[in-house]
């Protein structure tokens, strides 16, 4: 069995989901991107039932990093929206998805950060149920930049 734990993936645009290529290290310091700077946090309390779907913050934001424990035994994805409404979890399309394996922490980087015009939002889903248990996901935190 592949250890899925640093593979990300992400939805084309006909919803497909799909492996999020590595991408190879620039070969000199001249042509690597400079981080937004993070600005601005979110901090989520322990999972409650449901999809726990959030609207972070409106306008412009550059998504920089992703930190989270699933407590889980089976997998939970937390999908990003491009939305300055809390998102509509099998309406709405998310931008970008985060896969987060059971019993494993998610520890992500975008050192570019990933660019969300009208707003960011998420929404966690479940492998295996309509919603979350209380406590399912732990210590959900983001740091994004205007």
């Amino acid at each position: 069995m592949a250890d899925v734990g640093s593979i990300e993936y992400y939805r084309d645009s006909a919803g497909v989901l799909r492996e999020l290529p590595v991408a190879a290290a620039p070969s000199s310091p001249s042509t690597t991107a400079s981080a937004p700077a993070i600005t601005s946090t979110y901090s989520m309390p322990p999972a409650v039932d449901g999809t726990n779907a959030k609207l972070v913050a409106t306008g412009s934001h550059s998504l920089v990093s992703v930190d989270a424990y699933n407590a889980r035994t089976s997998g939970v994805s937390i999908q990003f929206y491009d939305k300055a409404a809390v998102p509509v979890v099998g309406t709405d399309e998310p931008k970008w998805t985060v896969y987060v394996p059971g019993l494993t922490p998610a520890n992500r980087v975008y050192p570019t950060g990933i660019r969300f015009t009208q707003g960011l939002a998420f929404a966690l889903i479940p492998d295996d149920a309509p919603g979350l248990m209380a406590g399912d996901i732990q210590g959900l935190n983001l740091g994004y930049a205007p």
